[in-house]
């Protein structure tokens, strides 16, 4: 039984660990839309020079996640694409790829705690599964 502490523990520990730098990183990404907003509205006011084909070149950010291997997998997902859809339209300044991690984290969390430390692994699972599309459907 001290085992399962120790896990949920060490879970806990690097799950708010992982939180922290996700709102550290928050507040950096907030400050490079704002700069990217002031450069899209100098462009929008006819304060920038047009390219050769007479229009203006714009580039979309379609990567999922910052980390590669996370990235190409997310990338074949239909439902990842959905996702940052519904993100994108939503404005929320996030990727798919965090939001799914954390989705799998909460999720996982849960199960740990109901399922191993209580000793209820069926509640823990339709817990795990409640709990880790909420932020589905937050979106």
């Amino acid at each position: 039984m001290n085992i399962a502490y120790l896990a949920a523990a060490i879970f806990a520990a690097v799950f708010l660990a992982t939180l922290g730098l996700f709102l550290l990183g928050r507040n950096r990404l907030a400050r490079r839309n704002r700069r990217l907003r002031q450069r899209l509205g100098t462009v929008l006011a006819g304060g920038a020079r047009p390219d050769e084909g007479g229009g203006y070149m714009l580039l979309r950010d379609t990567s999922y996640s910052r980390i590669p291997f996370l990235d190409r997998l997310l990338s074949g997902l239909r439902v990842a694409r959905h996702m940052q859809k519904r993100i994108d339209e939503a404005g929320m300044p996030i990727k798919a790829g965090p939001l799914i991690l954390s989705m799998l984290s909460a999720a996982a969390f849960v199960w740990l705690i109901v399922g191993s430390v209580l000793g209820r692994e069926i509640i823990g699972l339709v817990g795990a599964v409640i709990v880790g599309v909420i932020p589905y459907f937050w979106v």
